[in-house]
């Protein structure tokens, strides 16, 4: 048995009438509620900026890193091309100094002298031996006076003599 509150007992099928009672939900209105969508935009706006905010700061560092990989690109051509100099400066030292050695051998020199230069050799009979105190002689001052040309003339004779015995 069923009891209910106002005694109605049912029987049969419920689908031809239905007494139900629909309580409606009365919504309690907040005082705040003007307010409530004043704030969800004010806070729609704040999110807005500060994503704006933080795509301006993601758009400064990756600029900023792009542009210090560029300069470090940019000094690693520079390095690059100061070692290829460097590498064809060695190449060019190696192949002067080969040279050099090549050029500073006596043979090589005699040979191009007698080939190139048609150069003949010297024959020691017919080879001259110049002094060089005549010249230094010369070039010596001449006296002023008559006394300063006695002590010449016997200096120069003195140094003759010396000259033939040694």
């Amino acid at each position: 048995m069923v009891v209910e509150k106002n005694n109605n007992t049912i029987s049969g099928s419920n689908a031809l009438k239905s007494n139900v009672a629909v309580e409606k939900k009365v919504r309690h209105q907040n005082p705040d509620k003007n307010n409530r969508g004043k704030v969800d935009k004010q806070r729609i706006v704040k999110n807005k900026l500060c994503f704006i905010r933080n795509m301006a700061i993601g758009f400064v560092v990756i600029t900023a890193v792009l542009f210090r990989y560029s300069i470090i690109y940019n000094n690693q051509i520079k390095i690059n091309n100061i070692k290829t100099e460097i590498h064809n400066v060695k190449a060019e030292n190696e192949s002067m100094k080969v040279q050099l050695l090549k050029l500073n051998n006596l043979s090589y020199i005699e040979d191009i002298a007698i080939n190139k230069l048609k150069m003949v050799k010297p024959d020691a009979q017919k080879a001259m031996y110049v002094g060089l105190t005549n010249v230094i002689d010369n070039n010596a001052e001449k006296p002023s006076s008559k006394s300063d040309t006695n002590k010449s003339n016997s200096n120069s004779i003195i140094s003759k003599i010396k000259k033939i015995l040694f």
